[in-house]
C-alpha cells in the first residue's frame, strides 16, 4: 500500500515515538509530517538515530487538538500534491482521527490509510462523546471555512 506521506498525530511523547518508528519501518523514504502542540526530544532523537533526511521531515506546532491536526495540515497536503496519506496514531485515538479525516480529507482530495499503533491506553475505549463532538466540529469547519 504505497503512500505519498506519513502523517503522525502528536500529542503524547510515547505515541509520537511509536508512530515515528512504525512510519520508518513501513514506509522508508516517505516524507513524514508530525502535527501536534509540541514535539518531544525523543522523537527528534529517533529521527537522528535512524538517519531521517531532514528534508523529508516537517514538524508543525499549530494544532491544539485532533481536529486542528487535520484543518491545519490537509490544505497543505493538497498544495503539496499528496494524494494518499498514512495517518498514524494510537489505536485508542484512531476512531476519532478517522472520523475527522473522513470529513476533512475529501475536501482536499486526499485519500488516507489509517495505521493504528499499539500504545499504553489501547485497552481503553475513547469516549464516544469526544468522537461525536469532533464529528460535529468537523462538519461545522467544512461548512464555515
Amino acid at each position: 500500500m504505497p503512500v505519498d506521506l506519513c502523517f503522525i498525530l502528536g500529542g503524547s511523547k510515547r505515541r509520537e515515538v511509536a508512530a515515528l518508528k512504525t512510519c520508518l519501518k513501513k514506509f522508508p523514504g516517505v516524507p513524514i509530517w508530525i502535527s501536534g502542540p509540541e514535539l518531544t526530544e525523543d522523537c527528534l532523537q529517533v529521527c537522528e538515530e535512524e538517519g531521517v533526511n531532514p528534508e523529508l521531515l516537517r514538524i508543525d506546532y499549530r494544532a491544539v487538538d485532533t481536529l486542528s491536526n487535520f484543518t491545519t495540515m490537509a490544505p497543505e497536503m493538497y498544495k503539496g500534491g499528496f494524494k494518499k496519506v498514512a495517518i498514524i496514531t494510537s489505536r485508542y485515538h484512531m476512531k476519532r482521527a478517522r472520523t475527522i479525516a473522513s470529513i476533512i480529507m475529501p475536501e482536499f482530495k486526499v485519500r488516507y490509510v489509517p495505521i493504528a499503533i499499539m500504545y499504553k491506553a489501547d485497552s481503553e475505549k475513547e469516549n464516544l462523546v469526544k468522537v461525536w463532538r469532533d464529528q460535529i466540529r468537523s462538519y461545522l469547519w467544512v461548512y464555515f471555512r
